[in-house]
C-alpha cells in the first residue's frame, strides 16, 4: 500500500501576468525517487520553492509529511531536507562544522549530535576529511557534504534541485548510489529535478514532465515510453514529445521582479507559524546562527588586522593634527578625548555597514536558501548575524583602547564603565549589521550594496557627533543629528569611556534610542529576509 507524502492540488504560482506554475496536481509517495522534469522554464525550481517554503503559492495546496505549505510552514521545514542547485554549505567552514551548525538548528538532542554526525560522515565518505575546510572539497564531495547536511535530521522528503549538475560522471554515480542508499535504508522520499534524462531514466520510480507551468505527462518510465503508441520509444522522445521545444519568454523582467520582491514579505513565520516561539529556542537559535559567524575567525583572522588599521590612522593622524590646530572647541574635554570614542563608534559602523555584502554572497552561494529552509525564526537568523558582528567589533574596541592609552586619553577604567562599552559597542555593531542586511535585501547584488552603502556610511558619520560636538552645527544640521542613532552611540561611549564625561542625552535615553531601534530593524530584517531565497 502507498502512502502518499507529498500531496499537490492545482497548485499555482504567478508572477505578475505570468503563470509559472498552473494548477499542478500530482502526489509523491512514501519512499519513492519522484523526477520532475521539463525544460527551462517549465516552472520545476518554482514548484520546487513552493514546496519547501521558499515561495508562498499564488493559489491552491499542497502539503508535504501531512502538513500544510501555506499554514504550517515550519512543521513542513522540520519534515524535509533541501539540496538546492547552487553550493549550499560555507566554504569558511570545515565539513564537521556545517553539519554541526544544521544538528542544532533542527534541534537534534545534544547527546545525539555527535554520533549522528559521525554517522553521516561515514555515509557519504567523508569522515577523513570532516577536519578540512569545504573550500578544499572536490565538487562531488561538497554535493555529498551537502547531502549528508540536509539528511541530518532524518526529514521524511529530501528535496534535490538538479542534484547532479556540474558533476563528472565518476562524481554523479556517487551522489546517486548514496542518494539510492538514503532511500533504502531510512524509506527517505526523493523529490527532485533534473536536466539529465539518463539519471531519471536509470534511478526514478516515476517520472512527471512540466510544460509551460502545466503538467504534462506522469507515470513510470515504462507507462511513459508506452503513451507514445507502439513501437521502442526512449526517454528523450517521451521529453521532446510532452516537453515540447516551445519556451515560454517567462514574463517580462519588471514583472518577475515585482513579484518575487513582494512575494518575500509573505512570511508566516517571523518567530514561528503562529508568530510566537519558546523564548529558550529563539534565543538558542540566534546563538546558534551568531557562534558559527565567529567560527569562521578561527580560521581566517586576516579580517581583524585589517580593521584594526582603520582607527589607528583617524587617532594617530585626523586625531593629533586637528587636536594641535586647536580649531575644534570642545570645552574642557581635549580634542584627542573627545574624538576616541567617536573613532570607536566609527570603526563599529564602517565593520558593521558592509556586513550585508556577506549575506548577498551567502544567497548568491545557496547558504541563505538552506537557512531559510530550516525551522529556525527568521528573526533568530537576523539577529544571530547581528550579534555575530557584535563580537568581531569588539576587536576595535580593543585596538581603540590601546591606542588612546599610548596617546594619554584620559579613559575611565572602572569596571561598570568598561561593561557600558562593551554593551553599546555590540549594541550598535548589532543595530548597524542589520540595516546593512536590509539594504542586501533590497538591492541583492553586491555592486549596488557598495554604491547604497557608501552613500548612507558617510552622511551617517559626519552628520553625528563622532568627530565634532553638536553644539558647532548648523541649526539643520543639529536636527538630522538628533534623529541620527549613531550620534546617541557615540554619546554612550563617550560618557562611559572618557573619566569626568557627562552625557548629553542620558545614558538611559541613549540605550532607548539604540535598542529601540536595533528591535524595529530586526523585525524588519526578517521580515524582508526571505526575499534572498527566491
Amino acid at each position: 500500500m502507498t502512502t502518499p507524502v507529498v500531496e499537490i492540488e492545482k497548485l499555482s504560482r504567478r508572477f505578475g501576468t505570468f503563470t509559472a506554475v498552473d494548477s499542478l496536481t500530482l502526489v509523491a509517495n512514501a519512499g519513492e525517487v519522484f523526477g520532475l522534469l521539463g525544460s527551462n522554464g517549465a516552472g520545476k525550481s518554482t514548484t520546487i520553492k513552493m514546496l519547501t517554503t521558499l515561495l508562498p503559492p499564488s493559489s491552491g495546496e499542497a502539503r508535504v509529511g501531512g502538513f500544510s505549505i501555506t499554514t504550517q510552514p515550519v512543521e513542513v521545514r522540520r519534515a524535509i531536507g533541501y539540496v538546492p542547485q547552487a553550493v549550499s554549505v560555507d566554504g569558511s567552514l570545515t565539513g564537521y562544522e556545517n553539519l554541526l551548525i544544521f544538528a542544532k538548528l533542527y534541534d537534534i538532542p545534544r547527546s545525539e549530535q555527535q554520533a549522528r554526525i559521525r554517522e553521516q560522515l561515514t555515509f557519504v565518505e567523508l569522515t577523513a576529511d570532516a577536519g578540512r575546510l569545504v573550500s578544499q572539497y572536490s565538487g562531488g564531495m561538497v554535493r555529498r557534504l551537502e547531502i549528508a547536511q540536509a539528511t541530518l535530521h532524518r526529514p521524511r522528503v529530501l528535496f534535490l534541485d538538479e542534484p547532479t549538475v556540474g558533476l563528472d560522471p565518476i562524481a554523479r554515480d556517487a551522489v546517486w548510489k548514496h542518494l539510492t542508499d538514503l532511500r533504502d535504508q531510512y524509506g527517505t522520499t526523493l523529490f527532485l529535478t533534473t536536466h539529465y534524462l539518463e539519471d531519471a531514466e536509470s534511478h526514478c520510480d516515476r517520472i512527471a514532465i512540466m510544460h509551460m507551468g502545466k503538467l504534462a505527462a506522469l507515470g513510470t518510465l515504462k507507462e511513459l515510453e508506452a503513451s507514445l503508441g507502439p513501437g521502442s520509444h526512449t526517454l528523450d522522445e517521451v521529453f521532446v514529445h510532452y516537453a515540447g521545444a516551445t519556451l515560454d519568454s517567462g514574463g517580462t523582467f519588471r514583472e518577475v521582479s515585482n513579484e518575487r520582491r513582494n512575494s518575500g514579505l509573505v512570511s508566516h513565520d517571523i518567530m514561528t507559524g503562529t508568530f510566537i516561539h519558546p523564548l529558550t529556542s529563539f534565543v538558542d537559535k540566534t546563538f546558534v546562527i551568531a557562534e558559527f559567524e565567529l567560527r569562521k575567525l578561527r580560521h581566517d583572522f586576516t579580517e581583524l588586522i585589517t580593521r584594526a588599521l582603520q582607527p589607528a590612522l583617524w587617532l594617530l593622524i585626523f586625531g593629533q593634527v586637528f587636536a594641535r590646530s586647536g580649531m575644534m572647541h570642545t570645552g574642557n574635554i581635549p580634542y584627542l578625548d573627545f574624538i576616541a570614542p567617536g573613532i570607536l563608534a566609527q570603526s563599529v559602523l564602517f565593520v558593521a555597514i558592509f556586513y550585508g555584502i556577506n549575506v548577498i554572497w551567502e544567497r548568491d552561494l545557496g547558504i541563505v536558501q538552506k537557512f531559510l529552509v530550516s525551522p529556525t525564526p527568521r528573526t533568530a537568523l537576523v539577529l544571530g548575524k547581528g550579534l555575530s558582528a557584535g563580537i568581531r567589533t569588539l576587536s576595535q574596541a580593543i585596538v581603540v583602547y590601546g591606542l588612546s592609552l599610548f596617546l594619554g586619553v584620559r579613559l575611565n577604567w572602572s569596571p561598570l564603565a568598561l561593561l557600558n562599552v562593551f554593551a553599546v559597542v555590540v549594541l550598535a555593531a548589532t543595530l548597524f549589521s542589520t540595516f546593512s542586511l536590509i539594504i542586501a535585501c533590497i538591492v541583492k547584488t553586491r555592486e549596488r550594496f557598495m554604491g547604497v552603502g557608501q552613500v548612507l556610511t558617510m552622511p551617517l558619520f559626519f552628520a553625528s557627533n563622532a568627530i565634532y560636538p553638536t553644539t558647532i552645527m548648523p541649526a539643520w544640521l543639529k536636527v538630522i543629528s538628533h534623529l541620527n542613532p549613531l550620534t546617541y552611540v557615540v554619546d554612550a561611549l563617550r560618557t562611559s569611556m572618557l573619566a569626568g564625561s557627562p552625557s548629553t542625552f542620558g545614558l538611559g535615553m541613549d540605550y532607548a534610542v539604540i535598542l529601540l531601534t536595533t528591535i524595529v530593524l530586526v523585525f524588519v530584517g526578517a521580515r524582508l529576509y526571505p526575499q534572498l531565497g527566491v
